[in-house]
């Protein structure tokens, strides 16, 4: 990511990097929060999304038994 921003910076924005010390920090921050992010994500939605697949594959909703229209 940090390559990705700096090669945008450099070619697209036509800028040069003013402060590498800035960049490096902004790089740490960066994956800290990406690394926060993934955590959450695996600690909150996707527990959800397992037990939302494994409802929406019983064998009771394909077949269209128990009241549930089949799709």
């Amino acid at each position: 990511m940090l390559a990705l921003i700096t090669c945008f910076q450099i070619f697209v924005l036509r800028q040069r990097i003013l402060s590498l010390s800035c960049l490096k920090i902004g790089g740490v921050y960066m994956m800290l929060g990406l690394a926060m992010f993934l955590v959450g994500l695996e600690k909150a939605l996707f527990p959800i999304g397992r037990i939302m697949a494994t409802q929406l594959s019983a064998p009771s909703l394909l077949a269209g038994e128990g009241g549930v229209a089949a799709i």
